[in-house]
């Protein structure tokens, strides 16, 4: 693990589940208006999940103070679905969701749920939850870029997109492991 994942699992170790914990999660929450094919975004998140190991990884403690990486394989899908009577249920079932804190050892880093609006027609909100350990805001683009690749891949709802899905798929930017290696090359060199 790189040094700040340590720090960061020595405090959700300090306190797991309380109020501490929240201001880890790193909400994106998004109203969407019209038509959402919920299997294509099922599947864009899948996608995801399986392109970048850190929405897989979950954390083991070795000793007091020294932790692990455990990558799983790809599970079930983090997308989960609900129907909703209004508007202020929707963001009472967000709240919720980003109030909950995350298991690092044992749960998931990444959780994503979309709210259909039953009182407005084709409204809905999407809440995607990530753990500070696994995601900072810079990534946000990215993570949206290849949400909305994969979506229109998968829903085949607009061909020029085609083009990003083939570029995005060609190319595999660097992965946190990779910057976790060098980390640690780096933090043995013996100038520093």
């Amino acid at each position: 693990v790189s040094s700040f994942q340590a720090y960061a699992l020595r405090s959700h170790t300090a306190n797991p589940t309380g109020q501490q914990q929240l201001k880890w999660n790193n909400p994106l929450v998004f109203w969407l208006r019209g038509e959402i094919s919920v299997p294509a975004l099922r599947n864009a998140i899948e996608s995801i999940v399986r392109r970048h190991s850190i929405f897989r990884t979950v954390y083991a403690r070795r000793g007091d103070d020294d932790f692990a990486q455990i990558v799983r394989s790809v599970g079930r899908n983090p997308l989960k679905f609900q129907q909703v009577q209004n508007e202020s249920a929707a963001i009472d079932v967000a709240r919720s969701d980003i109030e909950t804190s995350m298991d690092l050892f044992g749960g998931d880093v990444f959780r994503c749920r979309l709210i259909k609006v039953d009182s407005s027609p084709a409204r809905y909100l999407l809440v995607v939850i990530m753990h500070h350990i696994m995601f900072d805001h810079s990534a946000t683009k990215i993570l949206l870029d290849e949400m909305d690749a994969f979506y229109c891949h998968y829903s085949d709802s607009i061909g020029r997109k085609q083009d990003k899905y083939e570029n995005l798929i060609e190319k595999l930017p660097p992965q946190y492991m990779d910057f976790v290696r060098w980390q640690r090359e780096i933090s043995n060199h013996p100038i520093i």
